[in-house]
Formats: structure tokens, C-alpha cells, sequence
């Protein structure tokens, strides 16, 4: 018997999101889309598994699925032009499309409209000088051709004209008023849900399978909270898109002196990179980094977790053996996109540098703050993170089984 097929629109140089796959490749083949050009791939491929497909190998996204003929298509983005030419395809050819949330977002609380019109700009033209000129038309082609065959033209014509002028958020709202966007949601919880019917205007029958963090299911182990001395701060990449002011100078200089403080009190610190940063701005501070395998492996050792707006730090927040460190330290000071963690009280919160110091220098007593804070957590789970038992991979594949 043949295996289903599933198409799946996703960054395959992140081992975040191909980890989502580990585990069912054997059930179906899988095809990864995402990138237009291999001269857009500027870091390492991470798949195992699967096949590799290029937008430039098509006409329109009709050729794609008619070669491939799949029974789901899963975006994990739809913000590109070709993207949402594949989802106007996958609707008029009725083949079920799911948006699967991949990361902690709440874009109304964490980014002001400038800041959102500047993550566009910076983000769009980060992408454009990787492609040729030529190879820029064809890419246009694609979409063209797509809207020339749909019945859905009209609408695509109409996104074209929006977007060209919009910022990717924006344009988020104008897909849900075109109709256009996928049949089935897969997010981490009710609450972070929210964002995307507010965000693409759906309405309350709008269907949403809830599975909790799957990166989380590493952590969810039997593990005492120790008292030791070490920090691990999971990064994000906002120095790539330099939200709330960060660059790649900012970056070395912070950790620096994080480093320094932390070093001050006899403490270890450690930095988690984020998948998609490929700079070096993080070993330019010259402080110990730390993989996602070894700090899978060694959980027991860091107990006291530090971050931002990280996702995984988001998670690693609601464990019960974690005493966090919230920073809410970025150069523009007009944001304060960790302002909704206020009411759950599950961290030590961080606005300058000369908090941290001052935790710090409390010496023991800091460990206090773990008993007081974990009794806040089971409502900081419930509401944010659905649940954290280890099974949010599980939920996962039982959903894209299901017939």
C-alpha cells in the first residue's frame, strides 16, 4: 500500500522545526518546500528524511501539486507570495491545509506599528539580495501564472495590490477578509491562538487542534530544582532582524557584561543559540555556548534559565524544577514585549543590568525566589502553554494520521 504525501512548507535548515517530522517519516513521504533558489540556503540543511522541492522547478503551484499529489499540505508560514499561490491552489484543488504554530507570538503586544513596518523592511531586503535579478522575475512568474489558472484570480490579484504595500501583519488580516487562509489550525494553546483569529480576522468556527510545545517534550523529565551555579540564557535572533533596537554589536556587548556580573558572584554562564542565527555576534562576547543536544543532556546542571521573548525560554518557564530570569533590557526602552508575564508572576524580572547584580548579590537567598514563583505555575501552563506532560508530539502525529 502506497504512503500518503504530505507537503510541508517549512524551514529545513531549522532542526527545531524538522524535529516536528522526526518520528513520522516512515507513515508518509514527505516533501519540504520553502525555499525559491538553493542560492537562498545560507546554512546547513538539517533533514535526514524526506525530499527537497525548489518553487523555481514549477510553473505555478498547479505543477506542484499535480507532481506530488498530496493529501495535506502543512504551512508553517504563509506570508510569501508564493505561499499564498500554494494555499489559493490547495483550496481550489481540496486538499486539506493546516497552519502549524511554530514559535511563542503575540505580535500586538510585542512589536508597535513602526516596529512592525521595520521587521518588514529589514527582513524583506535581507532576503532579495540573495536572489539574481532574472531568477526575481521568475519568481514572480510563479505567482502570476498561479492567479492566471485559479478561480480564486480575483482575490490574488487583489492580495498582490495589498501586500505590495503593506507589512507582512497587515497582510495577515487581509488573507482572513479574502477567505483565504487554511482549513485546520495546529497551535500550542487556546490563549496563543488568539493572536492568529485576531491577526486573520477568523471567527469562533474557525477549527484549531491544540498540542502543546512540542520542543518542550525533551524537558518534561522527573528533575529536582538544584542550587548550583550555573545560567543558561536562551537566545532569540532578534540581532538579525534588529527588533527593539538589537544588533550584532549590542549582542556582544550584553553578553559581555551579563558575563561579567555573572562571573562576579561566582556564577557559570551559558548561551543557547537560537536555530536560525547564523552570526557570530553571540562568540564575539567570548562566553561559553551551549548546543541544544548538550543542553538536552545535561537539564539537571541548569535549573536556573534565563531569557526574553524566546519561545523556548517561554516553555522552559513553566517547568516545575526552573527558576527564571526574565530580561526585559533592549535599547529601545518604549518596549516591553515581556509585560504580559507580569500577571502570572512565575520570574525574576530583569530591567537593566544593575538588577541582575543586585539578584545576584543576594547570595542564597536568590534560590528563595524558586518556591515562592512555583506555586504561580500551574495557571501560567494552563493559560499559555496548554499542557506540559510530554505528550505534545504525540497530539501532533495523532492529528495528521487522522483521515
Amino acid at each position: 500500500m502506497a504512503r500518503g504525501k504530505m507537503l510541508i512548507v517549512a524551514d529545513y535548515c531549522r532542526a527545531d522545526f524538522v524535529n516536528y517530522f522526526t518520528g513520522i517519516e516512515s507513515e508518509f513521504d514527505l516533501y519540504f518546500f520553502y525555499y525559491n533558489y538553493k542560492e537562498e540556503i545560507k546554512k546547513d540543511i538539517q533533514l535526514k528524511f524526506g525530499h527537497i522541492e525548489f518553487y523555481h522547478s514549477y510553473t505555478n503551484a498547479f505543477e506542484i501539486l499535480k507532481k506530488i499529489n498530496p493529501i495535506k499540505v502543512l504551512f508553517f508560514d504563509i506570508e510569501t507570495y508564493n505561499q499564498i499561490a500554494l494555499l489559493a491552489a490547495c483550496k481550489e484543488k481540496n486538499i486539506k491545509t493546516y497552519h502549524v504554530e511554530h514559535g511563542f507570538r503575540d505580535y500586538d503586544i510585542a512589536f508597535s506599528t513602526e516596529q512592525r513596518n521595520e521587521y518588514t523592511r529589514i527582513d524583506a531586503g535581507v532576503k532579495q539580495k540573495r536572489i539574481p535579478f532574472l531568477k526575481k522575475i521568475k519568481n514572480r512568474l510563479f505567482y502570476s501564472s498561479t492567479q492566471s489558472r485559479s478561480k480564486y484570480k480575483n482575490e490574488l490579484l487583489q492580495f498582490r495590490k495589498f501586500r505590495s504595500v503593506n507589512s507582512i501583519f497587515n497582510s495577515a488580516t487581509y488573507l482572513g477578509k479574502l477567505d483565504l487562509y487554511p482549513d485546520e489550525f495546529i497551535s500550542f494553546s487556546p490563549q496563543l491562538f488568539n493572536y492568529h483569529k485576531r491577526a486573520m480576522g477568523l471567527t469562533a468556527r474557525t477549527k484549531c487542534h491544540y498540542t502543546g510545545f512540542m520542543s518542550s517534550d525533551a524537558y518534561c523529565k522527573p528533575i529536582e530544582f538544584v542550587k548550583n551555579k550555573n545560567i543558561i540564557f536562551i537566545d532569540t535572533f532578534n540581532h538579525i532582524t534588529q527588533l527593539w533596537g538589537i544588533t550584532n554589536e549590542f549582542v556582544t556587548s550584553y553578553y559581555q557584561q551579563i558575563d561579567a556580573i555573572c562571573k562576579k558572584y561566582k556564577y557559570d554562564l551559558y548561551v543557547k543559540k537560537h536555530p536560525a542565527d547564523n552570526t557570530n555576534a553571540i562568540e564575539n562576547s567570548k562566553v561559553k555556548i551551549i548546543s541544544q543536544a548538550e543542553f538536552e543532556k545535561d537539564q539537571s546542571k541548569f535549573c536556573i534559565i534565563a531569557g526574553d521573548y524566546s519561545t523556548l525560554y517561554l516553555e522552559l518557564l513553566g517547568l516545575p524544577y526552573t527558576l527564571g530570569i526574565s530580561f526585559n533590557t533592549f535599547p529601545d526602552k518604549s518596549s516591553d514585549p515581556l509585560k504580559f508575564l507580569l500577571k502570572y508572576n512565575v520570574t525574576c524580572r530583569v530591567d537593566e543590568l544593575k538588577d541582575l547584580d543586585a539578584l545576584l548579590a543576594t547570595g542564597d537567598k536568590f534560590y528563595d525566589n524558586y518556591e515562592s514563583l512555583r506555586k504561580n505555575k500551574e495557571n501560567y501552563v494552563s493559560d499559555l502553554l496548554y499542557k506540559l506532560d510530554g505528550n505534545a508530539k504525540e497530539r501532533f502525529f495523532s492529528i495528521l494520521k487522522d483521515e
